[in-house]
């Protein structure tokens, strides 16, 4: 099952701006959730790098396996939020 996420795409010439995509990630393709703490100082020290983000909103770095490579995207939210927003859409096997 796919999860709703927004992803955070930092401008080239400017790393105090960025835009937001909708992206749809695969739970079971997440290798590591850590905090994108170059994102998060960038957005409290300069301003909010998106109108309408608060400075203090938080980003999380995932690392997805994609067969033979693993990438990278910074999405909003805490590690932990983003975590619960995963462990939310698992479904489990009830063995009866």
């Amino acid at each position: 099952m796919l999860v709703k996420m927004t992803q955070v795409i930092r401008d080239t010439y400017d790393d105090s701006r960025a835009s937001l995509k909708t992206v749809y990630v695969n739970p079971d393709h997440i290798v590591k959730i850590t905090e994108d703490l170059p994102i998060r100082s960038v957005n409290e020290t300069k301003g909010p790098i998106l109108e309408g983000l608060d400075k203090s909103h938080s980003f999380s770095r995932l690392s997805i396996n994609s067969g033979a490579r693993s990438d990278s995207i910074t999405v909003v939210g805490s590690p932990e939020t983003v975590m619960r927003a995963l462990k939310k859409n698992t479904r489990q096997l009830i063995k009866g």
